[in-house]
């Protein structure tokens, strides 16, 4: 009933699930730092777990074609695995990526990849053991999110809101990733209690400083006065305006600075 829908299934998992994927009876869960999983949904009312790979890198992204699973590692790039066998799910393949890979779509022997400030990066995954990177399409915002259909491509790109590429966008030449505004970054992440934010101002601003959650609503405000130029260093412990600890999820960083403005995701984890 569309008008009523209700939840039917529930389970616990490792790490943070941050995207999920079908294939058949199974369901991928890009479960960041607990990995890609394997969930068998045959019952719905009953889920659990068939497998699992933990990966070198943060599992932020997940998208399916075939056999074959396509994952977004953040700060590293696309890794293809095969899950043929949902227990027993085998790297076999890689490509870094100059940004951060948030998420990944597939369409062909293309695989595209919303790489933050470095934009949509464009992947041939014919030989799956062998991805090459072919290209990239800058985007006006942090490329986070992306889906390939027909004959374009669909990124979500923070403040800047859609982009409407071309499948297969620009494959000559990947350029070097764009500046970030502020330089602003976040160190680790995901991170679990804390996490250091950085930025540097190109001259003296009124510059305020703040947490939000993943609807834009504020969580806790770091900083509202005025700094001098140079770089700055702030540390959020996880925590709102109150004192609570929040949940763990997606949180953006948001810093405004005079005319400049720079948004950051961070996640913070189990």
């Amino acid at each position: 009933n569309p008008t009523n829908p209700r939840q039917v299934g529930n389970l616990d998992l490792p790490g943070n699930a941050l995207d999920v994927a079908v294939v058949g009876s199974h369901v991928l869960v890009a479960a960041s730092s607990g990995g890609l999983l394997v969930i068998d949904v045959a019952n719905p009312a009953s889920p659990r777990l068939a497998g699992q790979l933990v990966t070198s890198g943060s599992v932020v992204g997940v998208a399916v074609a075939g056999d074959l699973a396509y994952l977004a590692e953040y700060g590293s790039g696309l890794r293809v695995v095969d899950v043929s066998d949902p227990a027993d799910p085998r790297p076999v393949g890689y490509a870094r990526t100059p940004g951060l890979a948030w998420n990944v779509s597939v369409a062909g022997r293309w695989a595209y990849v919303a790489d933050d400030d470095a934009g949509v990066q464009v992947i041939d995954v014919h030989d799956p053991t062998r991805p090459r990177l072919r290209g990239a399409a800058p985007t006006s915002g942090y490329a986070w999110g992306v889906a390939a259909s027909g004959s374009s491509v669909f990124v979500a790109q923070s403040q800047a809101g859609l982009a409407i590429l071309p499948a297969a966008c620009d494959v000559s030449a990947a350029p070097p990733p764009r500046p970030v505004a502020l330089g602003l970054r976040g160190y680790p992440n995901p991170f679990n209690p804390r996490v250091t934010l950085e930025f540097t101002l190109s001259g003296a601003a009124f510059t305020q400083v703040d947490v939000l959650d993943a609807r834009g609503r504020l969580v806790r405000r770091l900083a509202a006065e005025r700094r001098p130029a140079g770089p700055h260093a702030l540390v959020w412990d996880g925590t709102d305006d109150r004192g609570q600890g929040v949940a763990a999820g997606v949180y953006l960083v948001r810093v405004r600075a005079g005319a400049q403005a720079a948004v950051r995701k961070v996640v913070l984890a189990k």
